[in-house]
This record gives structure tokens, sequence and C-alpha cells, in this order.
């Protein structure tokens, strides 16, 4: 045994034997190297692992690891993970289950408490970028005319199921379930017993309740957390019926899922074939590959336009790369600043104007230096004052152009229902490397040739 494999061994014994704590995503860390250099310590620490720790550790583990530790683990194990989960933990390990083997999905569920079916039913509907896709059903309630006594009560019950952790506060609704309002439970303990959560209220005076529609966009919570410095957020119907809440440390996973995301869409990757086996995870990279091929073969038929002036002056193939790389680099600056504001809300297609202005005066400002810069460098490099003139012209047009798109794109494809973040690079490089060759390569043979 090696040192590194002993090491993730060791760790993974320690946390099974409770001498030390070891966070589920580096249990699932050391399990995937396990799984990768040594198969028998592999199996051998999965058989050990208790259903409290799986049930954290099935959500950690990469594609193919998940998928041969559920064909192995005892299906009593795994239903066991996911009773003692929490409501949105519960959801997110079936569904995961059912990318890989849906009939163990389906007999997990059908195994559960009906009221635990029901449950997966209802946060199963949400789409993974609305609010009730990240909410958790285990939330303590209760009306105006409970006392505290009342209240008390329901949480010695409450604990007899649900993890105490999990209540974080007090929701008050009415008999319909219509939220009112909420109490941290610091409130209640200067009062007695017989008071009522009416006299609470009225005494404590906490500010109105701030919630979530359960189809709002994810974004949207991310935004109210960071605003009111919120540890929880009611999330509720159109009636305004509560339905659940979604704590702070479903905000630190929902914002990591979204900076994921956005860095695989950036990439024309799919974060969800990502987490399942090598074969799905590549073949949904093969389908970004082939449109970026097309793309290319259209920059590639642009120059072909030009073969014969490229042939005849033998510069313009040297520095044909700084206009693509120059205008790329410009344009995804501009891409970048533009898609992260509308994930943040800062802007929507209202704002086209004042975007497009702003990035206007920035491509201008830095148009205007890189065009004299390379003009410069291009003389001293060849001698040719025409040539320099056109780089700087070609350049500067290049840039205007990347920062222009750069900032419209991620807007029209948000106003027609696309995402952003997954197509605005493909189409934005598309159109800078073309205009960029044709213009230089077409002024080239104007004036050159």
């Amino acid at each position: 045994m090696n040192e590194k494999i002993k090491r993730h061994y060791q760790r993974i014994n320690k946390s099974y034997t409770g001498a030390i704590h070891i966070a589920p995503s580096r249990i699932a860390k050391s399990l995937g190297q396990l799984y990768l250099y040594d198969k028998g310590l592999f199996f051998s620490s999965l058989s050990r692992i208790s259903p409290n720790q799986l049930r954290e550790v099935l959500l950690e583990l990469d594609g193919d690891t998940f998928e041969v530790a559920i064909k192995r683990l005892p299906h009593a194990k795994i239903l066991e993970s996911i009773q003692n989960a929490q409501s949105d933990d519960a959801t997110d390990i079936i569904n995961r289950i059912e990318l890989t083997d849906h009939s163990l999905a389906s007999l997990l569920l059908h195994s559960l408490h009906p009221d635990m079916q029901d449950e997966h039913k209802e946060l199963s509907a949400y789409e993974e970028d609305m609010a009730g896709a990240y909410m958790q059903t285990e939330i303590l309630t209760a009306t105006k005319k409970d006392t505290l006594r009342t209240v008390k009560d329901k949480i010695q019950k409450f604990r007899e199921t649900e993890p105490l952790s999990s209540i974080i506060k007090l929701y008050i609704v009415d008999e319909g379930g219509v939220l009112l309002g909420s109490l941290h439970f610091t409130d209640l303990i200067l009062f007695d017993d017989n008071d009522t959560i009416a006299y609470i209220l009225e005494t404590v005076r906490p500010r109105p309740p701030i919630t979530i529609r359960a189809k709002s966009p994810v974004e949207e919570v991310v935004r109210l957390f960071s605003d009111y410095d919120l540890n929880a957020i009611g999330v509720v119907n159109r009636h305004g019926i509560l339905k659940g809440h979604i704590t702070y440390d479903d905000v630190f996973d929902l914002i990591q899922d979204l900076h994921t995301e956005q860095s695989y869409s950036m990439a024309g990757v799919n974060d969800d074939a990502e987490e399942q086996n090598t074969f799905k995870a590549g073949r949904a990279r093969l389908v970004w590959l082939f449109v970026n091929l097309g793309t290319i073969l259209l920059a590639s038929f642009v120059i072909g336009i030009f073969e014969e002036t490229i042939r005849q002056f033998v510069a313009l193939a040297i520095l044909m790369p700084v206009v693509a790389a120059l205008g790329g680099n410009a344009g995804m600056q501009a891409l970048t600043v533009t898609i992260r504001r509308l994930a943040l809300g800062e802007i929507d297609y209202s704002s086209v104007k004042s975007v497009l202005l702003r990035e206007l005066k920035i491509v201008i400002l830095n148009g205007s230096a890189i065009a004299l810069s390379i003009a410069l460098i291009s003389y001293l490099w060849f001698f040719n004052g025409t040539l320099s003139i056109i780089i700087a012209i070609s350049m500067f047009c290049t840039l205007i152009l990347a920062g222009v798109l750069g900032g419209l794109i991620p807007l029209i494809l948000k106003k027609t229902g696309i995402d952003p973040a997954v197509a605005s690079t493909v189409f934005l490089t598309t159109m800078i490397d073309s205009s960029g060759f044709l213009l230089f390569l077409g002024l080239a043979d104007m004036f050159l040739v």
C-alpha cells in the first residue's frame, strides 16, 4: 500500500471510529481515490460506512464512484440513509440514483413512508433553477392563538422525527397556512408558558416576513440572503401559503452549484452530465465540441477567401492571431461581467442602452491604447506603415465589436429564454473571429496587394 492510499484509508477509518470528524466531501474524495487505486480497500471502506454518514457522502461522490457505490451497497442501507436525510437531501439522493438506475430509484421511493413520497413528489416538481428545489419541508409552525407551552410541546414532538438543527425559527401562520411572520427562539426566552404567540408578536414586533415564491429563480434566493443577511427564508406558493424554508447552509450549496454551472456552461459542458459516468459525460461534451468545430470552420472559410492575399504577404499570417486573441479576450471580459450582473439581477433587457454605453466607453478607451501599441510594434517589426495602419484600424474596430457583442449577446439570449452562460461564448467567438479576420484581411487585400 503506497503512502497516498494509506493516508486516504486512515482518514476514512478515523471518521468511522469517531476519532475525528471529517467533512463528507473529504470522505467522498478519499473513497474516490481508493476506487481508482485499490478497489479492495474501497469496497471494504464502503461496507463500513454508517447510514448517517452515507446520506451526506452519496451527494459528494463523483459520477463513476457513485454508480459503483449504489450497485454495491445493500438497498436497506441506502434506504435507511434516505429516511434519515432531510427532505431536500433525500430528494437529491433519489434523483441522482434515478439518473444511473431508474429501477432502484423507483424501488427505494416506493419503500419510503407515504409522507416522504409526497415530499419527494412535491420537491421533484420544481426545476433545478427554482427556489422550491432547494427548500426543506421540515419546519416548525404555530398560530397566533397558540401558547408558548404549545410551541414547546411541538418542539418535543418535532425532535422525535427530525434533527433539532433543522429548526431555525418559528413560523407563524393562520388557519389556512398563510405565512404571517416569524420569531427567533431567542425572542421567546423572556415570556411565560401561558403567553400567546399573538401577545409575543405584539411585544417583540418583528420585521415583516421576507419570503420567496417556490417558483422564483434561485438567483433571487442568493440576492435576498445577501441583501437582508438572513439565516433562513420562508418559501411560499402564489397564495402565500408556507411550503418550507431555505436555510443558510442550503444557500452555500446553492452558490457553489451556481458557480459550477456557470463555469461548466462557459465551457459548453453540462453540469448534470458531469455527475454521471464517464461515457455520458463524454457524450454531452461531444455535442458542444461539434458546435465549436462548426464555428471554427466558419472562421477558416473567411480566411480561405483571402488565401492568395496571405500567400503574397506573409506578415498577415503572423498578425492574424493577434486580432483574434485580443478581440476574443475583450469580448469575454464584457461577456463575463454582463452574465454576472444578469445572474445577480443588477440588469435586465431594459438595461440594454446603459450596458452598451458603458461597454462602448470602456472598449473605445482600451481599443485606442491597444491599436496604437500594435501599430507601433507592427512598424518596428515589419517597417511597413500601411500594414501598421491596417492592423491598428482592424484591432480598434474588432475591440469595439467585441465589447458591444459581449454586452449585448447575453441580454438578447436571456430575453429569448436561452441560458446566456451556455450559448454566449459560441456566438461571441464566431462573430468576433469571423468579423475580425474579414476586416483585417479585407483591408490588406485592398491596400497592400
